[in-house]
């Protein structure tokens, strides 16, 4: 039933609901109060989406994940992990 009554407020626009009505065996009232019921529920599913938090907020990688981690606040940061890996050349 609801199709029809989705055909019918789709319809509205073109012809009068009480034709409508009329042609697909429908009681105008009904419709009425189908389409306020609607109109409630897609509040309710508004009001719902906009009390959720979001999903998609950024999170900070966990510290076993192998990112680059920062010294120690109040140390001076030092590459000598990097260049024990990789020596600068000698000049004389």
């Amino acid at each position: 039933m609801t199709e029809v009554y989705q055909f019918i407020a789709a319809g509205q626009a073109v012809y009068p609901v009480t034709l409508l009505c009329r042609v697909l065996g429908m009681v105008r009232p009904s419709f009425y109060a189908w389409l306020e019921a609607e109109q409630d529920r897609r509040a309710r599913e508004r009001a719902d989406e906009a009390s959720e938090p979001a999903t998609s907020t950024p999170t900070a990688p966990a510290p076993d994940q192998g990112h680059l981690r920062l010294p120690p606040q109040g140390t001076a940061a030092s590459a000598h992990q990097h260049h024990a890996r990789h020596p600068r050349p000698m000049w004389n």
